[in-house]
């Protein structure tokens, strides 16, 4: 079970990998790509909810012994981490989700907008490229078939009204300005000379939004980690913008309606009801200092989807009969295939272990 989450997540090795921190070429900290592996592993050693992959608060870093088959649990969080050499996720235990805020995950999966670690949670967990949901009733726009749930133009684009604002503190109104990757404000930037404002940021236009859509509505939660899956103690994204001088990018850049107000100048503040794993899911906030985001929240939405449970199934099924990833390689699964045993891994309380068992011992597979 550990090398087949090794392999299924994409990442492990004996030595733990060494990551920029805070941007800063002489500070660095190391992130194990072991623990979510073990983590996963663990879960279906002991029997227990496989739906704490996504949700679970305590235990999610352990360790695995290769030469005695044992686990040494431990947890993500470490209190006084900034100034350790491996400094956990900084995440407080209620908070804690999984592999969802395990720091080697979302340290293996950093990228420009956080969009990889959105992009890899639905592909490894949902079995399923992006676009990951579809209306009942597509919609032709131009020479585009728009297929997403959500409204057209709900992201940021081009348009009038639909586009993310950037206001230097020391232009006309008080806006929080764009930090830059060596955290300062007062770089040289682009501004619209009619407004005064800063207007590079990313267009998803109409033919982007099927995707984007949903990826704009997850990416923020997971974009406050750093190179190393620490998070931002004020939940200030750590991740950056394509925009020149790689900027950090800011919420108003993947949602519009998430732009800065005047009468606001916290530092983060919140974006209500912003987030969502699916269009017909709950909803939930972005940002604010307090507090971090409802990672569990967000994982038991994730745990209560019908495809992420059988995509547990489905990756068993292909590892079992040697055939190659069903996202990657395309070795798909129809759903009636493993619909048996879906029902009967949640018969089971989500329980891999019994599910593999029966897998291992159907009369299919002892023909095979």
């Amino acid at each position: 079970m550990f090398h087949f989450w090794r392999n299924t997540l994409r990442m492990g090795g004996q030595v733990p990998l060494t990551a920029p921190f805070g941007d800063s070429s002489t500070t660095t900290r190391q992130v194990s790509l072991d623990t979510a592996p073990a983590y996963a592993a663990m879960l279906v050693a002991e029997d227990r909810d496989m739906r704490e992959l996504f949700t679970g608060k305590t235990d999610t870093c352990p360790t695995f012994n290769q030469m005695n088959g044992t686990f040494s649990k431990a947890d993500c969080f470490v209190a006084n981490g900034a100034s350790q050499a491996m400094p956990g996720n900084n995440v407080p235990s209620q908070y804690q989700a999984g592999i969802l805020t395990n720091p080697g995950f979302l340290a293996q999966y950093y990228s420009n907008f956080a969009f990889r670690r959105a992009r890899l949670i639905q592909e490894l967990f949902a079995c399923t490229r992006y676009p990951a949901e579809l209306a009942k009733s597509p919609q032709q726009i131009g020479p585009y078939l728009y297929s997403s749930p959500w409204p057209v133009g709900s992201i940021t684009s081009a348009a009038q009204g639909n586009q993310a604002t950037f206001i230097d503190k020391n232009g006309a109104t008080d806006v929080r300005p764009r930090r830059l990757r060596d955290f300062s404000t007062n770089a040289t930037r682009r501004v619209d000379p009619a407004s005064s404002a800063f207007r590079e940021y990313v267009d998803f236009t109409n033919e982007c939004g099927n995707c984007h859509t949903t990826l704009n509505r997850r990416a923020p939660l997971f974009a406050v980690f750093d190179q190393v899956g620490y998070r931002d103690m004020n939940n200030l994204t750590m991740v950056t913008s394509t925009a020149t001088f790689s900027p950090f990018a800011q919420i108003q850049e993947y949602l519009y309606q998430c732009n800065p107000k005047t009468t606001d100048t916290s530092a983060n503040p919140v974006c209500a009801q912003a987030l969502a794993w699916r269009f017909e899911g709950k909803r939930f906030d972005f940002g604010g200092s307090a507090n971090p985001m409802d990672y569990p929240g967000f994982g038991s939405e994730m745990s209560a989807d019908p495809m992420v449970t059988m995509c547990f199934m489905k990756r068993a099924w292909n590892y079992a009969y040697s055939r190659d990833d069903v996202v990657n390689e395309l070795a798909l699964v129809p759903d009636h295939v493993v619909q048996d045993l879906t029902n009967y891994f949640v018969q089971n309380n989500y329980n891999m272990k019994k599910a593999l068992l029966k897998l291992y011992t159907s009369a299919n597979f002892i023909r095979f």
